[in-house]
């Protein structure tokens, strides 16, 4: 355990909760058993129709932990409203189905100290019974072993490709958040990837434990598997909004941005389609006219070249019922599009 004296710091946990009647005690008591002990934990229950509010009011005794009950509003707008209610010099987030290692405070705290505004640490993946998971793409972002995705130089532009900071394991300078602004609430699945990169546009003073500190529970009803479709709708929105920031300040040459473009519409098959579509679609009813991102004709033939040889028809993948009835309604407005960029070619 740190000394008194190295235990100045307050640390603000986010936590909401949402029908997790199954996990929200393992993730509270993560959080009692922490060796730094300088904490609040502010607890928001998103609605919950189970039995998820009476195992939080077990926990009522230690008067660190401050609870609030709303109506369903949705892990973003709660998180900020949580949010408005710390604290602490710094914030940390714990999703309710999620656990933290005795030591993740503490270790996370020294680095802090060490001059750092954003810390993460490695996560080890488990599933509904606790069981051990290894997850490829967890190796490939929060388990990155590259020395160089943290690098001040490197950290901004890296994150333009993946998202290396799993939430349930950050520990951030609440002044940076502030200035950045909190969560944006339109986002239900990706609000966090949006944030940091905002983040690091303000800072590149990022560290990481490399232990696995965060324990990240995958399940059928976790966030971020929930909805595969609107997760990606919103991760090409946000890297779309900052690829054109970064051409508009020159922080990457045109070249590397059409490359860039072009890896967005490898991510996937059946949903490129679609989030491209209502990317573009939005942008023209918003400014009623085609953008300048439109009008660059380069662009708009790599668009037509992926939508037209395999986004549209994408037999080889199963489609839930809705995902499929949103398909055929950005079907129709595909075809729309399609007739713009042929008339501004001409």
């Amino acid at each position: 355990m740190m000394n008194d004296d190295k235990e100045k710091i307050l640390v603000s946990i986010i936590m909401t909760s949402y029908n997790h009647e199954d996990y929200i005690g393992a993730a509270i008591q993560s959080v009692v058993d922490q060796t730094y002990q300088n904490w609040e934990l502010i607890i928001i229950d998103d609605g919950s129709a189970d039995g998820t509010v009476d195992i939080i009011k077990t926990f009522l005794g230690d008067k660190r932990i401050k609870f609030f009950e709303q109506k369903n509003h949705g892990v973003s707008y709660t998180s900020n409203r949580a949010m408005e209610k710390a604290t602490g010099e710094v914030i940390c987030f714990l999703d309710s189905d999620d656990v933290w290692l005795p030591e993740k405070l503490e270790k996370q705290i020294k680095k802090y100290n060490n001059g750092n505004d954003i810390i993460c640490t490695k996560v080890q993946v488990i599933d509904d019974k606790n069981r051990i998971l290894y997850p490829n793409w967890v190796t490939r972002a929060f388990n990155n072993d590259d020395e160089n995705i943290f690098l001040p130089e490197n950290v901004t532009r890296n994150f333009m490709t993946n998202n290396y900071f799993c939430k349930s394991s950050v520990l951030i300078k609440k002044s940076l958040f502030q200035e950045v602004g909190y969560f944006d609430e339109r986002y239900t699945n990706a609000y966090d990837y949006k944030k940091w990169i905002e983040c690091l546009r303000k800072t590149t003073l990022v560290a990481r434990c490399d232990d696995k500190l965060t324990l990240y529970r995958w399940h059928k009803n976790n966030e971020s598997s929930n909805s595969i479709y609107r997760t990606n709708l919103e991760v090409v929105l946000i890297l779309m909004e900052n690829f054109n920031i970064m051409l508009k300040n020159k922080d990457i040459e045109y070249e590397e941005y059409i490359k860039r473009i072009e890896e967005l519409f490898n991510y996937k098959k059946f949903y490129r389609t679609v989030s491209f579509v209502s990317i573009f679609i939005n942008s023209l009813n918003e400014n009623k006219k085609i953008t300048d991102l439109i009008e660059n004709k380069e662009l708009i033939s790599i668009i037509k070249k992926y939508a037209d040889e395999d986004g549209i028809n994408d037999g080889s993948r199963k489609v839930k019922i809705m995902e499929n009835s949103i398909f055929w309604k950005m079907r129709d407005k595909y075809l729309k599009l399609k007739s713009l960029f042929v008339r501004n070619d001409e």
